[in-house]
């Protein structure tokens, strides 16, 4: 079902001509696609790049100064023909004795590579008991655009919801509920209210981003505000109507709701946070600041140019508690004349 929405949504803005980009064109590579800054991690080498990026290595090499040798924590430059889901390394404990069919299983990786990943083990039969091993995750991520992404779609949700006052201390006029959409999950109906603006912008950046990355896992959407707004226990803020909160993607081998920052899919995360930006509608955007440079770090790979992560990271501020999901504050909508934009 989320398949079919997603290729609706591209229909509706490419038009029936178009398909979704899963990749860059073939051949020669295009002069105008841009550029990716890719951090080599354990066990990486510009090979592997030339072939998931399908590019030749003569290539990455030219495009780097020369340079021949590469390692860990290098910032490669490339500019890719196709579009190849990113990696992302993790380190895992093995519980027990396991064979490596089992471990690769569990984490959806070929026999081989984890071998190769993880060299100091590799050559014995099975992953001996409390092993600490290297597994290189690939994101849910399945497309990207390597030009400028298109206009985010457009909703229009029911009109006359406003925000009034701050969001730590306001309420909401005509109130709008957040409808229910194989874009997300809401997981409780009675906070997913909010004002108009927010309502419309909340379903523009989600279906953009579906329609973008092609990533099909789940969104959440945990609490925006109640029905009348005002206060809204634990939280301090989420009393106008401006305020949601959205796990983060997690990666594919992940099931249930829980999500440790470990699981999150960066390169994901970065094309969400990039979509609500990209509505011109969000005034800040909350997580941790610690997590700053693993978004930032994915964007890099995701082709962001200085521009656009200066644009990007610009509306992220730091806030204790925030290594799961974001919290994203909208604007004061203009037709909200009662409405206060101060935090």
């Amino acid at each position: 079902m989320l398949s079919s929405l997603v290729s609706a949504l591209w229909l509706a803005v490419a038009g029936p001509g178009d398909t979704p980009a899963t990749s860059g064109p073939g051949g020669a590579t295009d002069p105008d696609a841009p550029w990716i800054r890719y951090r080599l991690g354990r066990g990486e080498s510009i090979e592997d790049l030339a072939v998931r990026y399908g590019v030749t290595g003569d290539e990455i090499i030219a495009a780097n100064n020369g340079a021949h040798e590469f390692s860990k924590g290098d910032l490669v430059r490339l500019q890719p023909r196709r579009f190849s889901p990113p990696l992302a390394s993790r380190t895992v404990k093995s519980s027990k004795r396991r064979t490596w069919a089992e471990v690769a299983a569990r984490y959806d990786v070929e026999v081989d590579e984890l071998r190769r990943w993880n060299k100091r083990f590799g050559r014995r039969k099975g992953v001996p008991e409390g092993a600490t091993l290297t597994v290189w995750f690939r994101s849910g991520v399945t497309s990207f655009a390597l030009s400028t992404p298109p206009e985010l779609p457009e909703f229009e949700p029911v009109p006359g919801g406003y925000s009034v006052g701050k969001p730590h201390r306001g309420r909401i006029e005509h109130a709008v509920q957040l409808p229910e959409s194989d874009l997300y999950t809401i997981r409780f109906n009675r906070l997913a209210w909010g004002s108009s603006f927010a309502v419309r912008n909340i379903q523009r950046a989600l279906a953009g981003f579906r329609r973008e990355s092609g990533f099909m896992g789940s969104i959440f959407i945990g609490a925006m505000s109640q029905k009348s707004g005002r206060r809204l226990r634990p939280h301090r803020s989420h009393q106008s109507g401006r305020d949601i909160d959205v796990r983060l993607p997690a990666m594919p081998h992940v099931v249930g709701y829980k999500l440790d920052r470990t699981e999150v899919d960066w390169h994901a995360a970065w094309m969400l946070v990039d979509a609500f930006v990209r509505t011109d509608a969000v005034q800040v955007i909350f997580l941790e600041r610690k997590l700053f440079a693993r978004l930032r770090s994915a964007g890099l790979r995701m082709g962001a140019t200085d521009t656009r992560l200066a644009a990007v990271m610009g509306h992220v501020r730091h806030s204790k508690g925030h290594t799961s999901h974001i919290h994203v504050r909208f604007d004061c909508a203009a037709e909200a004349t009662q409405c206060d934009q101060q935090d």
